[in-house]
């Protein structure tokens, strides 16, 4: 069945992936993936909207400049960005290995 293989893929890979599966299987809406920088790249703000409760889609960015894994919620979360990870946060390049969309946050828009 189908609960059976969304089961097996988790166990194999040692994460539950119940809300990837509802959210990609079970709804319409497109996540989406939102980050903004810190002015000095050394910090990275990041959260998933218009998805369902719960979803928690791993990232994993890479390239010659390093790796981040990072696992987005709908919370604002952070991450410690080592030297030249800032340019991992590049938009087609998060497209185009995830099925979501990405929106780069002016960080001064977020203040109130």
């Amino acid at each position: 069945t189908t609960g059976q293989i969304e089961n097996y893929i988790s166990e194999k890979a040692a994460f539950n992936y119940n809300k990837v599966f509802d959210q990609y299987l079970r709804t319409t809406q497109m996540p989406v993936f939102e980050y903004y920088l810190s002015g000095d790249h050394q910090k990275v703000f990041y959260r998933y909207t218009n998805c369902v409760k719960g979803f928690n889609l791993p990232l994993t960015l890479q390239d010659d400049h390093g790796k981040v894994k990072i696992l987005p919620t709908a919370e604002w979360k952070s991450y410690r960005l080592k030297k030249n990870e800032s340019v991992l946060f590049d938009k087609s390049a998060i497209e185009a290995m995830y099925c979501v969309t990405v929106v780069a946050k002016d960080p001064t828009a977020l203040i109130k």
